[in-house]
């Protein structure tokens, strides 16, 4: 780009204050660390000191880049001459590689040129004024330039009225920089006559002060030092003038002499706001007056917020005690209830809170914790009623489980075991049709006892049911009681029935276990069987209670008849060698039978047993005495007696009839027959048996034996020869039976073994050839 020359060169003194505008020659030099530096950035300080180094002769320096983080340091460089601009530029740009050396390490360094760094539009303003300029309203046409940035102090403006918006009125003739003796008057008035000035604080968009050499900005005090302008001219010629003297090429800058190291960059353009038109003017009159209202509308509400608070504070100090009372009073209800209340602690600090500075708003915290407390505590007294409400339907609960379990383990137990006995004891009329009904009704008055005593309140077999109250805890034991009363009457009931059927059946078996009928009975008990099986159980054991006597006496009737059958068998058995009362015995016997069939009245059975007793009595002195005179004839006395009287018979009758009375003895020889194996033992060899001869006139007395089984006891003659040979066939038939079973179950055991052997496959064979057969 070509280098600016000294024509451009401007230095023009503004006023007589000491202001001069001045054209700036602005360049960019942008510095980082180069390689091998054992920096990481560049400060400044060390860029202005290699600047100096280098012969670079600037008028103002800042920098560009503020933050930390950058590595490239970018200064900002003014001339007010071209020579020092050019000599700086062909410095700069010549360096080998763009590098310098500071202390040893690489500075990478670069220049640029800044052209237009404050660029305005009064190149494009017409040199003459528009054809319609005067038909235009002030304000409203080009007539009003703005200018930014300008510091307060050059210009001799009070900047503490842009703090206060009241103390600042809309710009009028009477204003008080339009008058001769203001600094702002006097210097914009060379460009052409003013019609009205207005400042105002600076915008967002004003140009930074540069400072002096140390690189910072006056942006931090722009607010308070540096205000914009508003300047209408009368005539175009007047705003051109002002336009081209302070941005005419964009680079114009504002100096003062007193401040060598400050400058303030020139920014003018030409106003297209319509800010100073008298609408715009009667808008922000009206805007203020406005915000004047809004400050005496917030002043009379402060006032009556004062006021107000004055109230609130009076009202709070009187409720501060009855907030106190309640306060203490609900500490005392959180004691009671032993509950430790985080809310009631956060009450008692808005509390102290509300009697170090009453207020009504520090009263409504506190009567809403208040109102916090009491719902917590009223929670608690509802927890603790929930508790002993718990606790007394846990007491509730274990009554009406431990009444259940006795009703299941004491009661219903028993009730079950009884009724299962009594059907295993009468299991053979539980189907009976006088029982089924009753049967029926125990099983479901025991079923449902069972299950009241089971689905009791509050145990693990019931869900939906609970124990609320003690009428509810009532009402249960009482339907317990009543359902386990009703099972127990119920098996009771039927266990009394299957009672009363089981004795009637035992009667009737009783009666057709008689050999006699008498009285009766069977009727009566057929009676019973058609009738009375529809009755009440207590009907039907009255009417075998009444039957009783009659089967008592039947029965004792049946016995009478029994030991008068048992009393014929022991007359019958006696062989008495006199007749010393035995047809009187039997006769007797005969006459009390005929009694026994014949007897009509149950009453006749007293006599007929005494009867019967003094026969048993007789019967048995008859026995006893037959018995001892069998004993007495058995005995070696008297078997010697009898042999002595029948010696004496047999010798008198000898003397009648002239016998011989010495013995004649025969010898005869006796040969036992052999056995079923042909031998003889020594016992069996024949011998010789001497006996008296009848030819002595002797006669022989005939002897027999007898044996006695010694099993059963029984006397019995001895076997002959015929029965004992028929007993040697027997024993050899069933020898020889069982030897051909023998033989025919060993022919069946060699069969099934060749059979099993001819069913087996044989084990193959190799031949010679190697060729397996089978």
């Amino acid at each position: 780009m070509p280098l600016p020359t000294s024509s451009e060169e401007l230095e023009l003194a503004w006023g007589s204050a000491g202001l001069v505008i001045r054209h700036a020659f602005v360049c960019e030099v942008s510095m980082r660390p180069g390689k091998g530096s054992s920096k990481t950035k560049v400060s400044f300080w060390d860029a202005k000191k290699m600047l100096e180094k280098l012969g670079v002769q600037f008028d103002h320096a800042r920098t560009v880049t503020k933050s930390s983080q950058d590595t490239v340091l970018v200064v900002r460089l003014y001339f007010f001459t071209a020579h020092a601009f050019n000599d700086a530029y062909s410095i700069v740009s010549g360096q080998p590689n763009n590098t310098v050396f500071a202390q040893g390490n690489a500075v990478e360094i670069q220049i640029a040129t800044v052209v237009n760094d404050n660029a305005t539009v009064s190149s494009s303003l017409a040199v003459t004024a528009p054809p319609d300029f005067d038909q235009h309203m002030k304000g409203c046409r080009i007539d009003t330039i703005v200018v930014k940035g300008l510091p307060a102090k050059w210009f001799d403006v009070d900047t503490k009225s842009f703090l206060d918006d009241d103390d600042h009125p809309p710009p009028s003739i009477q204003s008080a920089y339009m008058h001769d003796q203001h600094a702002l008057f006097q210097l914009f008035s060379t460009f052409g006559a003013l019609s009205a000035i207005d400042v105002v604080p600076p915008s967002a968009t004003t140009s930074t002060t540069a400072g002096a050499d140390d690189g910072t900005t006056a942006s931090s005090t722009v607010s308070t030092s540096h205000f914009d302008a508003y300047v209408q001219f009368k005539t175009y010629d007047g705003v051109r003038a002002a336009l081209s003297t302070l941005c005419d090429g964009g680079s114009r800058v504002l100096c003062h002499t007193s401040h060598v190291k400050t400058f303030v960059p020139l920014v003018a353009h030409v106003d297209t706001t319509e800010y100073l038109s008298d609408a715009h003017i009667r808008q922000r009159r009206f805007a203020r007056e406005q915000r004047l209202h809004d400050q005496q509308a917030k002043a009379a509400a402060a006032i009556a917020a004062e006021r107000q608070a004055k109230a609130s504070m009076e009202q709070a100090t009187a409720l501060v005690g009855s907030l106190g009372d309640e306060l203490d009073k609900a500490a005392a209800d959180a004691i009671q209830l032993s509950s430790s209340l985080a809310e009631l602690k956060a009450a008692a600090a808005a509390y102290g809170a509300l009697k170090a500075e009453p207020t009504m708003e520090r009263v409504a915290i506190v009567r809403q914790a208040l109102d916090v407390v009491g719902t917590c505590l009223a929670k608690a007294v509802r927890d603790k009623e929930e508790h002993e409400a718990a606790i007394q339907r846990a007491a509730w609960t274990k009554q009406v489980n431990k009444a259940a379990a006795a009703a299941r383990d004491l009661k219903l137990a028993r009730l079950q075991k009884k009724l299962s006995a009594a059907k295993h004891s009468f299991a053979s009329i539980v189907g009976h049709v006088a029982v089924v009904a009753d049967m029926a009704a125990a099983d479901e008055a025991l079923a449902v006892a069972v299950q009241s005593a089971t689905t009791s309140h509050g145990s693990a077999t019931s869900s939906s049911s609970s124990v609320n109250n003690a009428e509810d805890v009532q009402t249960y034991l009482t339907k317990l009681d009543e359902d386990v009363d009703e099972a127990v009457h119920s098996v009771d009931a039927v266990v009394a029935r299957l009672e009363v059927v089981d004795r009637f059946y035992q009667v009737e078996r009783a009666v057709k276990s008689w050999s006699i009928a008498p009285f009766h009975v069977q009727s009566l008990l057929q009676t019973i069987e058609n009738e009375a099986w529809g009755d009440r159980t207590e009907d039907v054991a009255k009417r075998l209670d009444d039957l009783d006597e009659v089967v008592q006496a039947g029965g004792h009737l049946d016995k009478l008849v029994a030991r008068h059958v048992a009393l014929g068998e022991q007359i019958g058995s006696a062989t008495p060698r006199h007749e010393d009362g035995e047809n009187d015995l039997r006769q007797r016997h005969t006459d009390i039978g005929l009694l026994l069939h014949r007897v009509a009245d149950v009453g006749d059975v007293a006599g007929l047993q005494t009867q019967m007793d003094a026969l048993e009595t007789q019967v048995s002195a008859f026995l006893a005495d037959q018995a001892q005179r069998w004993k007495e004839a058995n005995s070696h006395a008297g078997q010697m007696s009898r042999i002595q009287a029948a010696r004496k018979r047999l010798a008198l009758w000898r003397r009648e009839v002239g016998a011989p009375t010495t013995p004649v003895y025969a010898t005869e020889r006796v040969t036992a027959l052999p056995d079923r194996y042909g031998g003889t033992s020594a016992l069996k060899k024949p011998r010789l048996v001497q006996y008296v001869a009848a030819s002595s006139g002797i006669p022989r007395l005939a002897s027999s034996v007898w044996i006695v089984d010694n099993d059963t006891g029984a006397v019995r003659p001895p076997k002959t020869h015929d029965e004992r040979l028929q007993q040697d066939m027997e024993a050899l038939r069933v020898q020889v039976v069982e030897s051909q079973r023998r033989e025919l179950a060993k022919e069946r055991q060699l069969r099934a073994l060749v059979l099993q052997s001819m069913k087996q496959p044989k084990p193959a064979t190799t031949t010679n050839d190697g060729d397996a057969t089978s």
